[in-house]
């Protein structure tokens, strides 16, 4: 039962939530369910629900704000209220639960949940729910950030536009023709024998490995049926026809609907196809890859050093002919031809190697110069697309002038532009102005530090000095000043930190009164003890007569129906009475001693007065008496004065003899 009773409903709310509080603790404390209780809070605070980790809330607040919360952001339409309030009552909670359940059956929950479920804090199935709405938030974060994506992107392109977005297939188109370029197979022989457009075609084609397909091949009759117009149905067909053509040409099976004939003069054709590539072939040499420098830079090597090519191919001339004439000269002399043809051996070869090394050199600069003029024509590329932007933006400027609306405008923008540009030419010939005067007051300046113009500038340039050296004397004497008047108040703080007669006195009688109060005060609560211990006894024989009396009422009725039981209820009242007795004289004796304590403290306050008016008395004499030695100090210090006034107003007795 309560140990009070109260109307007040508000009072009761809090006794029952401190009641579900105290149970939801004790339910707790299941090490198992704590963990499974966390798990759930971990889940929720990782979607984005922080109200998980206030500690203050109960766990039944924790996990339903977190299934109110995935209901909400899962923005799907419920035609259910869900009002959910933290240290809620238990109508309330009913209430939310059974909500909670009817929107969960709506969505189409695959983990439906009970009521008493939600109320019980059932958490196996309240983490499969949880979970479940914690995917479907993540879903609808995704869905709404791509939607929004979507229309940002959407409203932003039908005003604006990047620069990259520009050329957006740039970046592909490079790609893919990087990925496909063409690779060189073959290279026309010198002296090849080709003539017509066509094999000049074939020949192209076929250096990088393709192959050409005539008029022909694709089922044309020569240039009569090329002229014809052609219309759309029968554009399709050719085409379908054509594709057939190639796929044959190519080693692909015909299609079965082709007769014998046409299939046998289409292997003729092809035929000679082959017959002709094969020719062109034979006129081709077959290109390595890394086979050297190419002709083009051959050419360019040639085109460089031309005089140094000359000059060696003169030098090799002279030994050949000095070789031809020692050999004309010498006659049969083989041996001494044969030294002097190993040393113009030896020097060629030495020549030979140093025009390697050279070419290897220039090679270098060569390709570096290559580098740069690609870097260069790239850098052209771009100047020239800005430049073709720019000409398109001047275009659309040009076009928007000519609008009859814009014409005022126009004039405006011109009016205002000019008068920037006229603004802007006067700041610029303001602030040469301001810097060649700034200059002519400088230099000014200095011939007047310096003292150069007449003795009235040296005069006060001396003068300066001196008030300088003055103000810096001053200033080193305030600063010991500072020092001194430092020095004096931490002295005055010490001075001051050591209280005065007054302040002690103020002091003592602060700390008299506070012993007073004290004392007062322990007064009472001993005056208070001493009540609680009185009543308490009180109380205590109080409940030993009640209980004295419920026992003598009890055993009377039963004792007086025999003799005995007569003699029994004598002796008992007389043992009662002789008990009743003893404490009696127990109290007397207690009482006796408490009242000769009493008497013997009075004694001792009475003799304590009597020192108290004694001592004031003797402190009142001693005032009394002070004030008669004043008195009469005083009296004795005038009477000394005067006697010293009439002993300086009479002469002397020397000077009157």
């Amino acid at each position: 039962p309560p140990l009070f009773w109260t109307s007040d409903l508000a009072t009761w709310d809090m006794l029952a939530g401190m009641s579900r509080g105290m149970r939801a603790k004790d339910q707790e404390r299941n090490p198992e369910r704590l963990l499974q209780l966390k798990r759930i809070c971990d889940m929720l605070l990782a979607a984005g629900y922080f109200r998980a980790r206030i500690p203050m809330l109960s766990p039944f607040d924790k996990v339903v704000g977190g299934l109110v919360w995935g209901i909400t952001a899962s923005n799907v339409n419920l035609d259910v209220d869900i009002i959910f309030q933290e240290n809620s009552t238990i109508g309330e909670r009913v209430r939310v639960s059974e909500q909670i359940v009817k929107a969960l059956v709506r969505m189409k929950c695959p983990h439906p949940l009970q009521p008493q479920q939600i109320q019980g804090l059932d958490y196996p199935p309240l983490f499969k729910a949880t979970q479940w709405l914690v995917s479907r938030v993540i879903e609808t974060r995704a869905e709404t950030q791509l939607r929004m994506r979507n229309q940002a992107e959407f409203s932003f392109s039908k005003t604006l536009q990047f620069e990259e977005d520009e050329n957006c297939s740039g970046p592909f188109l490079q790609r893919a023709l990087s990925a496909n370029a063409p690779q060189r197979k073959y290279k026309k022989q010198e002296g090849a024998d080709i003539r017509s457009l066509i094999a000049s075609a074939e020949a192209t084609l076929l250096e990088f490995g393709e192959r050409f397909y005539n008029s022909a091949t694709f089922g044309g009759d020569g240039e009569g049926k090329a002229k014809k117009k052609k219309t759309p149905s029968s554009s399709s067909s050719d085409f379908q026809k054509m594709r057939s053509k190639l796929a044959a040409a190519q080693g692909g099976d015909a299609s079965s609907s082709s007769g014998g004939s046409k299939k046998g003069g289409e292997s003729k054709e092809n035929k000679e196809d082959e017959k002709r590539q094969e020719e062109l072939r034979k006129q081709m040499a077959e290109v390595k890859e890394g086979a050297g420098v190419s002709a083009s830079g051959v050419g360019a090597l040639i085109l460089d050093n031309e005089e140094q090519i000359k000059a060696a191919m003169q030098q090799y001339e002279e030994a050949s002919q000095a070789a031809s004439a020692l050999e004309a000269s010498a006659g049969g002399g083989k041996r001494g031809l044969q030294q002097q043809f190993k040393r113009l051996e030896s020097a060629l070869m030495r020549q030979l190697e140093e025009l390697k090394a050279s070419v290897q050199e220039i090679k270098g600069d060569y390709d570096s110069k290559k580098a740069a003029l690609s870097e260069a024509r790239g850098r052209k590329r771009d100047q020239d697309a800005k430049h073709e932007k720019l000409v398109e933006v001047l275009n659309k400027l040009e076009e928007k002038e000519s609008n009859v609306e814009n014409k005022q405008l126009l004039q405006k923008l011109r009016a205002l532009v000019t008068l920037n540009e006229m603004l802007k030419r006067q700041e610029k010939a303001f602030k040469e102005n301001c810097q060649k005067q700034r200059e002519e007051l400088e230099a000014k300046l200095k011939a007047l530090k310096s003292g150069e113009d007449d003795e009235q500038t040296k005069r006060m340039l001396e003068i300066e000095r001196l008030y300088e050296n003055d103000l810096s004397k001053y200033n080193k004497l305030r600063g010991l000043l500072a020092k001194k008047n430092i020095n004096i108040a931490r002295v005055q703080r010490s001075i001051d930190a050591i209280p005065t007669r007054a302040e002690l006195l103020q002091y003592q009688r602060r700390f008299v009164e506070l012993y007073e109060l004290v004392s007062n005060k322990l007064v009472e609560t001993r005056k208070y003890f001493e009540l609680y211990n009185m009543l308490e006894e009180k109380h205590r024989y109080m409940v030993n007569e009640v209980d004295l009396l419920n026992s003598i009422g009890k055993s009377v009725p039963k004792l007086m129906t025999s003799s005995s039981g007569k003699d029994q209820l004598g002796k008992n009242f007389q043992s009662i009475l002789s008990n009743m007795d003893k404490t009696q004289d127990s109290v007397q004796n207690r009482f006796q001693g408490e009242k000769t304590k009493c008497d013997t403290l009075n004694d001792k306050h009475k003799k304590m007065l009597m020192k108290q008016r004694k001592y004031f008395q003797a402190v009142k004499e001693f005032q009394e008496e002070c004030y008669k030695n004043e008195k009469l100090s005083a009296a004795v210090e005038q009477y000394a004065g005067d006697e010293d006034e009439e002993d300086e107003g009479e002469p002397p007795v020397e000077a009157e003899e």
